[in-house]
């Protein structure tokens, strides 16, 4: 069996082409990985996060967070501990978390 060697495209990501169809490419200063199509670029590797800081204690956080996806979420209050909340999942941008008590604090969305 012969040995096939892949090359991937990489650079800067300023400097990055638009890649042909199933090529990719490897951006080394934002360490990002793309695909191409031949008329656009795809970032394969894209890690989206969201940060949603509770100010006014409620005990039900509704959260517009625009990630396009259904994240994992960690809530932890004013005073650093991991509170457990009923999320409800509204669509792939918005959740509404309820607690048992109303608090501040912040949610971790991934």
């Amino acid at each position: 069996m012969a040995t096939q060697t892949i090359q991937i495209k990489r650079g800067l990501k300023s400097d990055l082409p638009i890649l042909e169809d199933g090529e990719m490419g490897f951006c080394k200063d934002t360490k990002e990985v793309f695909i191409g199509d031949g008329t656009v670029n795809t970032l394969v590797n894209e890690n989206k996060s969201y940060t949603h800081n509770q100010i006014s204690p409620a005990s039900e956080w509704a959260i517009t967070h625009n990630l396009g996806k259904y994240p994992s979420v960690d809530v932890v209050d004013s005073g650093g501990n991991l509170v457990i909340g009923d999320v409800e999942f509204i669509n792939s941008n918005k959740i509404v978390i309820n607690f048992n008590a109303a608090f501040a604090g912040t949610a971790y969305l991934n």
